[in-house]
């Protein structure tokens, strides 16, 4: 649990500049978001698959903990990897496009790692 709530304090720690909400979501803004998170979603899922994939069959007390650890980690790689090439430094968009994509990835590996983890 605390690495997404650090991780979402680190993108606020280095947002620039913060525009209302009802600013953000409309127009470009919303649009370069949704591509952003898009990308990170997907370097994330590839490094998260990736985890999984070598830990699978190996945890047979807490797979669910270990997914949600196996997408903890791909969310932040993903994350990490999109942020080094995008020009937003806005809080909004370093929030919904780049953080909320690593509490997706934990939740989903939380529910793979049933499935992926177990022996």
């Amino acid at each position: 649990m605390l690495v997404p709530v650090l991780f979402l304090g680190y993108l606020t720690y280095s947002a620039w500049s913060y525009v209302p909400f009802a600013e953000f979501s409309h127009g470009a803004r919303a649009q370069h978001a949704w591509s952003c998170g898009l990308i990170a979603l997907t370097f994330g899922a590839l490094v998260s698959g990736g985890v999984l994939f070598a830990w699978r069959g190996t945890d047979p007390l807490t797979p669910r903990l270990s997914g949600a650890l196996a997408g903890l980690v791909g969310g932040v790689g993903g994350a990490l990897a999109v942020g080094i090439g995008c020009p937003s430094h806005e809080a909004w968009h370093l929030w919904a496009a780049h953080g909320l994509i690593v509490l997706a990835l934990g939740v989903m590996g939380f529910g793979a790692g049933r499935r992926l983890l177990a022996p």
